[in-house]
């Protein structure tokens, strides 16, 4: 519950399991079993459905039969970690345990078990790619000094290019690769409120031209026109939002306002050419182009700023 009322506290939690298996768990002096961790893992999912999980994994304790170890790959199977450090404990009170794991046996269980982690580590992280995620920048990665790195309110690693100004700042960053164990992206760039009401303004003055266009020309051409005119602010809306807002979830905004100003525009003008009028209504055409400027720059200035 602390996860849904303190806002503190980030989409991520350490959750070490250290086996499957409850027979293991007890040897281990654990104070819970297999279900009860299986109970709790659901309990914070239902609370936070994008928590991201990690984990702590022992192989080859003393007496883990196969049947145990299965337990453990069934259980990490279920989860489905975002990542796991797995251990071939050594140098703990249980080496005097009499019941030892041969070496190649453990060494076998733990290349499955690392299989298992990756396997569940890759396809949880491709599922972030085109996503917008914010980023706290941590400093330049150690693995190219070109590049920065950070972490998302998951705790996932992210590697992306940007100026060294922004380390200790939150970044929003769309994620283009997903790899086993860390991210890649770009940063997304946001318009400033004047850029973003210049664009508007821009936005409005071409609809008005080409509503008054289409408005001396016959059926055919405001057919053709009509055509391309609705689908550039389809299409020009949504990568438009995502600059202004950094995410793409307002596409079907984008695609309404087209069809506004589908409506406000070639409207008004395919009823000039249909009543055949389209060559004599010249003062009714500039009204309808003015008409078509404030709406259209009505609707955008609405869009940004909802």
């Amino acid at each position: 519950q602390a996860y849904v009322d303190c806002d503190k506290l980030c989409n991520y939690i350490h959750l070490p399991v250290q086996s499957g298996s409850s027979r293991v768990l007890k040897r281990m002096n654990r104070r819970y079993d297999r279900q009860r961790y299986l109970d709790l893992v659901q309990r914070l999912r239902r609370a936070v459905p994008e928590i991201t999980i990690s984990t702590d994994i022992i192989v080859g304790f003393p007496g883990e039969t196969e049947e145990d170890f299965e337990d453990t790959l069934d259980l990490v199977n279920q989860v489905q970690y975002d990542s796991a450090f797995t251990f071939l404990r050594k140098g703990t009170p249980a080496e005097k345990f009499e019941d030892q794991i041969p070496e190649d046996v453990k060494h076998a269980r733990f290349e499955r078990l690392v299989e298992a982690v990756n396997e569940a580590s890759s396809k949880k992280n491709a599922a972030y790619v085109g996503r917008i995620e914010k980023v706290l920048v941590e400093g330049v990665s150690k693995k190219n000094e070109a590049t920065l790195t950070g972490r998302t309110e998951g705790f996932k690693l992210v590697d992306f290019a940007g100026n060294r100004d922004l380390i200790g700042q939150m970044v929003d960053v769309e994620i283009t690769e997903g790899k086993t164990f860390s991210l890649s992206g770009k940063i997304v760039e946001k318009l400033g409120s004047f850029k973003t009401l210049l664009l508007a303004i821009s936005c409005a003055i071409c609809s008005s031209i080409a509503s008054a266009f289409c408005a001396d020309k016959g059926v055919v051409m405001i057919g053709i026109t009509a055509i391309l005119y609705t689908g550039s602010f389809a299409f020009m809306y949504a990568p438009f939002m995502k600059l202004v807002t950094g995410t793409l979830k307002m596409n079907q905004v984008g695609v309404g306002i087209g069809f506004f100003n589908l409506m406000t525009g070639i409207g008004p003008s395919l009823f000039i050419a249909i009543t055949g009028k389209m060559l004599t209504m010249t003062s009714l055409t500039k009204n309808l182009g003015l008409v078509e400027t404030k709406a259209s720059l009505f609707s955008n200035i609405l869009l940004i700023y909802a």
